[in-house]
């Protein structure tokens, strides 16, 4: 029996950014000015949150929950230092589990009608999806983009530069990441680097585990 799910796709008003690198490594990496700088080139709405330590990250997600009541809709990308547990914010040397996040999303993805992506450059970001609760229907997003290990920052790069100008170009996300995943694996990548999965995927995985796992 086939189960029809939807597509990991989803349109936005512009790209929220939550930079938690410590400023050393925004101005180093440049990961954040890069992605300005693809849109304002092609005429696009990025707002980039500088978070140094738990008080801006939390203040960022205040800013971000009254403009999704307003009626925009919008991706959240994360630059950060992580692991499998959350995201580190280095300058203050705090933590934010994936648990708490998701409090701090559920709201949000309500807003804008279950449409929220989260971006995540950021090592072992995939694990995000820890932040989805199978046995609850109402979930925190609709899907995630990440990293399963240790993320570099060429790669990280590369994948905001291909990702952004497909998705800007009309593509959508499901098609990006397969175009980014063979680029990687064409130029001698030991595998595909970045995945996507929805949290429904997620959840009816989760939930029929003998059905899909063996």
């Amino acid at each position: 029996m086939s189960v029809s799910l939807k597509k990991l796709d989803a349109q936005f008003d512009f790209v929220a950014v939550i930079d938690c690198l410590p400023q050393t490594q925004r101005v180093g990496y440049k990961i954040s000015s890069e992605l300005s700088g693809i849109f304002q080139r092609n005429g696009y709405g990025i707002e980039v949150f500088n978070c140094n330590n738990r008080s801006d990250f939390y203040s960022a997600f205040d800013q971000l929950r009254i403009i999704s009541e307003t009626g925009e809709n919008f991706m959240i990308h994360f630059v950060s230092h992580g692991n499998s547990d959350g995201l580190y914010i280095e300058a203050s040397d705090e933590f934010i589990i994936w648990d708490e996040l998701r409090d701090l999303i559920f709201p949000i993805n309500s807003q804008v009608r279950e449409s929220l992506v989260l971006n995540m450059t950021s090592c072992f970001g995939l694990n995000v999806i820890k932040a989805n609760d199978p046995s609850n229907v109402d979930r925190p997003f609709f899907g995630i983009i990440g990293c399963h290990r240790d993320l570099v920052i060429r790669e990280a790069l590369v994948i905001n530069t291909l990702f952004y100008e497909s998705l800007m170009s009309g593509c959508e996300i499901g098609y990006i990441i397969g175009e980014i995943q063979d680029y990687f694996l064409k130029n001698g990548c030991s595998d595909e680097v970045i995945y996507c999965i929805s949290s429904e995927g997620f959840s009816l995985i989760s939930n029929n585990k003998s059905k899909y796992l063996k």
